[in-house]
């Protein structure tokens, strides 16, 4: 876990624009998205969480205190959803 940092209020991707996404973009199911093994089994424990805008609507602080989700994971899953929105916008 990342002791004394403050991650308060942080989105997952600060730089996102929501008004930009298309709906079907926001609606796709999670468990479709080319995540890591262990990002797939972090989504499973979290019944709440299942389409790219239920993640995109959960703060950093929020997702580092799930268990086995540090700060290399949540990088992961950044990058890969920057991935994902841009081939949605172009």
């Amino acid at each position: 876990m990342s002791e004394g940092k403050n991650f308060e209020h942080i989105p997952l991707l600060p730089e996102l624009r929501y008004d930009e996404i298309n709906q079907d973009t926001l609606d796709i199911e999670l468990e479709s998205v080319n995540f890591s093994t262990r990002f797939h089994n972090v989504l499973r424990s979290k019944k709440n969480i299942k389409t790219v805008a239920d993640l995109l609507n959960i703060s950093f602080e929020d997702l580092i205190k799930f268990r086995n989700c540090g700060e290399a994971t949540i990088n992961e899953v950044r990058n890969q959803l920057r991935r994902m929105l841009r081939e949605t916008t172009d």
